[in-house]
């Protein structure tokens, strides 16, 4: 993903025009630490994200989607699509593999690794051009 790609995203708006409450609670926090949960790794599309937890506050502004860092999409793909990935992952069942921190779900063949990274977000809102 090139560096003009890379972003956290922390609400997907799914309708047209401005969501002024989102954008004033958003924007009041400022700086945020969040964590980064696992990493989830699908080979078969190439798609790859990871989970962020966010504190119970955070949780309540946010509510609606998904919280995830998108990483890589297959070619052609749209980012957005990687929300129904992050979600279609975090219901997976994950079996432990012998030599290795990773799991997989055998049912979709998506790859699993905790991480618990901590990480610093800064607030910015980014506005897709209407389809």
């Amino acid at each position: 993903m090139p560096d003009t790609e890379l972003h956290v995203t922390m609400r997907y708006k799914n309708t047209a025009g401005p969501d002024y409450q989102y954008d004033t609670v958003f924007h009041r926090e400022n700086n945020q630490t969040v964590t980064i949960q696992h990493l989830y790794v699908d080979p078969k599309t190439g798609k790859s994200s990871t989970s962020i937890i966010l504190s119970g506050r955070q949780l309540q502004q946010f509510k609606g989607s998904t919280p995830h860092l998108s990483l890589t999409k297959p070619v052609g793909g749209q980012w957005k699509e990687l929300e129904n990935f992050i979600q279609r992952a975090e219901r997976g069942r994950y079996e432990a593999l012998t030599s290795s921190d990773w799991k997989v779900d055998p049912n979709t063949g998506i790859w699993k690794l905790t991480l618990g990274w901590i990480v610093k977000v800064h607030p910015k809102t980014h506005l897709d051009e209407a389809k």
